[in-house]
Formats: structure tokens, C-alpha cells, sequence
């Protein structure tokens, strides 16, 4: 696998997390009492996922991953890394408050990420593989809920 495609699928993941639930601190005073418009969600969420994309692809130039790295040590990887990074975005997500009248397209897409990761937990090599289809539904839902950061798999 190419260290582009790692770069891809980290997209995907953050894409993914930050549409399905992914969630991080945006260094305000957010509380679970606290209401969001879905453009402020939106915003937040895709903060999210661009700093969980950005320390994706920090940790794949650390770890010196290229185009010679073997799918063990890209499946170590996606395991190590990317899919606990992909699970912390979404939980920093999902402890977003959820704006009024949007649990619905949320929840699906919490729901869609939460069956991505289980795929991408139970068969790695399949990301390693360049097989990050498990993710399209997930960002295709991001996309349309209106994300740019979370669902774009470019980074």
C-alpha cells in the first residue's frame, strides 16, 4: 500500500468519525446542556476531523511508512493507529450536543461509522489492501449532512 493511500484512508477516518460522531474539544465551554445550530455542529465536528487527520498522517511520516513499508507494518498501523484514532474522533463527536430535530441523519451516521470501524477491526488487511469501502457509506453521509473535513478522504 502506498503512503498516499495511508494518507487517503486516514481522510476517510476522519471524514468518517467526524461525520458519524466523532468528536474533540474545541477548546471551549461546551457542556452537554449547551445547544448547538447544525452549522456550529458542522464546524465543530470538522475540526475534529481535520486534527485526528492531521495526527494520522503526523504518526504515518514518524513511523517513516512509504510505498516500501509492508503490510505488516501498515496493518500494525491501521491497527495501532488509525482505527484508535478514527474511534476517538467519533467519541469526541458524539459527546457534541446534538442540534435540535438532527438525531436522525446524526444517528445514522454514528450508526454507519460504528459498523466501519467493526469491519476495519475484524479485517485490517483489507485497509492495507486499499479497501477502504467499509468508509464510503459513512462519508457519503458526511458529505451530504454537509461536512468538509469528516467525509471529504482527501485530508
Amino acid at each position: 500500500m502506498k503512503l498516499k493511500q495511508v494518507a487517503v484512508l486516514a481522510a476517510c477516518a476522519a471524514v468518517a468519525a467526524g461525520a458519524a460522531g466523532c468528536g474533540g474539544d474545541d477548546g471551549g465551554d461546551t457542556t452537554a446542556t449547551e445547544t448547538l445550530t447544525k452549522e456550529e455542529w458542522i464546524q465543530q465536528a470538522d475540526q475534529i476531523c481535520s486534527t485526528g487527520d492531521n495526527e494520522i498522517q503526523q504518526a504515518a511520516q514518524d513511523q517513516n511508512l512509504s510505498n516500501k513499508s509492508t503490510p505488516e507494518e501498515l496493518e500494525t498501523f491501521y491497527t495501532d493507529t488509525v482505527i484508535p484514532s478514527i474511534e476517538n474522533q467519533r467519541d469526541q463527536i458524539e459527546a457534541l450536543p446534538v442540534p435540535e430535530g438532527e438525531e436522525d441523519p446524526i444517528n445514522s451516521i454514528t450508526d454507519a461509522l460504528d459498523q466501519a470501524i467493526d469491519d476495519a477491526k475484524s479485517d485490517p488487511t483489507a485497509l492495507v489492501n486499499g479497501d477502504g469501502s467499509s468508509f464510503d457509506d459513512v462519508n457519503q453521509q458526511a458529505q451530504d449532512y454537509g461536512l468538509t473535513s469528516c467525509g471529504n478522504g482527501a485530508g
